[in-house]
C-alpha cells in the first residue's frame, strides 16, 4: 500500500506539471487541448496529490526501529569513515615528519663529518708547513741542531718520522755531522713541538 501511495504522489506531481503547462501550451498527446481540459486536468491532480497521503499507511513499531537502526548504522558508518580518514592522514603526517627528521639528521651528520674533515685537513696542512717538502726534514729541529753542531755546514739530513700525540708531535731526526776531530758521525734526536713547529722540548740525543 506504501508502494502505491508514493507512485500516486509522484504521478499526481507530474499531472500537476503537465496540465500547469497545458493552459498556456496545448499538449495535444495527452488531450489537454484545451484550457478547460487543461483545467480539469489540473484540478484533479492536485485532488489526488492531496489524498494520496492518506492512502500511505503509518509506519509500524518494527518498520520505525528498523528505520532508526538504519540512521545509526550510517551514523556509525559515517563516524567509522571519519575515524578512518583522521587515522590515515595523521599517519602520512607523521610518516612525512619522521621522514624530514630522517633528512635533517642525514644533512646534519653530513655537515658534521665534512666540518670534521675540513678540520683534519687544516690540521694536517698546518703540521705539513714544518717540515721541508724537499728532503721531509723538520724545519726548526734542524735549525736547532745546526746551532749546536761544531761544524754546521757539514749536516747531513738522513731520515726525520714523527708521532701524532694530539696537541703536539714528537718529531725524531738522524742526520749526520763533522764532530771536533773531523770525523762524520750519525746522531738521532728526538724533540716535542707544537703543531705550528715550534720546539716545545727535546726530548733525547743520541
Amino acid at each position: 500500500m506504501e508502494g502505491i501511495g508514493v507512485l500516486l504522489i509522484l504521478a499526481a506531481l507530474a499531472g500537476v506539471v503537465v496540465s500547469f503547462v497545458a493552459l498556456f501550451r496545448p499538449v495535444e498527446a495527452l488531450k489537454l487541448d484545451t484550457r478547460k481540459r487543461a483545467g480539469v486536468g489540473l484540478l484533479g491532480s492536485l485532488v489526488v496529490l492531496l489524498m494520496a497521503p492518506a492512502l500511505i499507511p503509518e509506519p509500524t513499531p518494527e518498520e520505525l526501529e528498523a528505520r532508526r537502526q538504519r540512521a545509526e548504522q550510517r551514523e556509525l558508518e559515517r563516524e567509522r569513515e571519519e575515524r578512518e580518514r583522521k587515522a590515515s592522514a595523521k599517519a602520512r603526517e607523521e610518516k612525512r615528519q619522521a621522514e624530514e627528521k630522517v633528512r635533517e639528521q642525514k644533512r646534519k651528520f653530513e655537515a658534521a663529518v665534512a666540518e670534521k674533515k675540513k678540520e683534519q685537513e687544516e690540521r694536517q696542512k698546518r703540521i705539513e708547513r714544518g717540515f721541508s717538502a724537499w728532503d721531509g726534514s723538520h724545519r726548526q729541529l734542524t735549525r736547532a741542531i745546526k746551532a749546536q753542531m761544531n761544524d754546521p755546514d757539514s749536516y747531513q739530513h738522513d731520515t726525520t718520522r714523527y708521532g701524532d700525540r694530539g696537541d703536539h708531535l714528537v718529531v725524531e731526526t738522524t742526520f749526520r755531522g763533522r764532530n771536533a776531530f773531523g770525523g762524520m758521525i750519525r746522531h738521532t734526536v728526538r724533540a716535542k713541538v707544537d703543531l705550528d713547529g715550534n720546539i716545545l722540548e727535546f726530548l733525547d740525543f743520541r
